[in-house]
């Protein structure tokens, strides 16, 4: 916090990502993910409130998921996989 200036302590990135498809598991258990793609855009500080954001796309052979916050649209992105 001292050294970047943050508020706060800066959650895990690829914990964003284990929410994302906690997300989708609890949706649709039957569909298995089979590939994630994932983009970090913003740092999340411990305590901020979160949303996670998506679902299966056009045929359902993807699905398209975002991790928002009061202030940002998008903190991390994925694209998730479906046999």
């Amino acid at each position: 916090m001292d050294v970047e200036g943050y508020p706060g302590l800066v959650v895990h990135g690829p914990l964003l990502i284990l929410v994302m498809l906690e997300l989708l598991r609890r949706r649709q258990p039957e569909r298995p993910a089979r590939s994630v793609s994932y983009r970090l855009l913003k740092p999340v500080f411990c305590g901020e409130r979160l949303l996670v954001c998506g679902g299966p796309e056009g045929a359902g052979a993807t699905a398209a998921m975002r991790v928002a916050s009061h202030c940002e649209d998008a903190h991390a992105r994925a694209e998730v996989g479906f046999d």
